[in-house]
């Protein structure tokens, strides 16, 4: 987050300059809170996936809103993963960052009976999706300039959890 301080937010905000720091404990203390917040919006968002019946389709919609997120919301995607004066060691960044993390986890759980630990499946499914999330913000593109669809991007998710649909 080059350019942003204290003193710009504490501006736009309305306050004096003094009250950010204050209240906040730094800027890294609101990228903090900033954040956190960022990941309750993030699990609300990704947890639409509840009401399906089906283990593959309820996965790709966590995985659907995941992807879905990251687009309409990159700057505070960029800000809860990729943000290095994030205190990620901060109690309440750490539930809210879990809560997202069980919604993936608990959307796995079904396919960890087919012969891959469940650590392995939660672990591949989310750096498939995180990975597939960042590339589309870079503007990652295969040989050609062609951005992969998110049709690639389901069969590659049936693959990696071993369901054939």
């Amino acid at each position: 987050m080059q350019g942003v301080t204290l003193r710009r937010i504490a501006a736009e905000a309305g306050v004096s300059h003094a009250a950010p720091a204050h209240h906040f404990d730094g800027l890294s203390g609101l990228l903090t809170a900033m954040a956190t917040h960022a990941h309750r919006l993030f699990s609300d968002h990704i947890d639409q996936a509840a009401g399906k019946t089906d283990a593959f389709d309820a996965l790709a919609a966590v995985c659907s809103g995941y992807l879905e997120f990251a687009r309409r919301h990159a700057g505070l995607f960029q800000l809860m993963f990729v943000e290095e004066a994030v205190r990620r060691d901060d109690p309440a960044f750490q539930i809210a960052s879990s809560r997202s993390y069980d919604i993936l986890r608990n959307a796995c759980l079904p396919f960890s009976t087919k012969g891959m630990p469940e650590e392995e499946i939660e672990l591949s499914v989310w750096s498939l999706v995180h990975g597939f999330a960042l590339l589309k913000l870079d503007g990652g593109c295969l040989p050609g300039g062609v951005m992969p669809g998110q049709d690639i991007f389901y069969r590659m998710l049936a693959r990696t959890i071993g369901h054939k649909g």
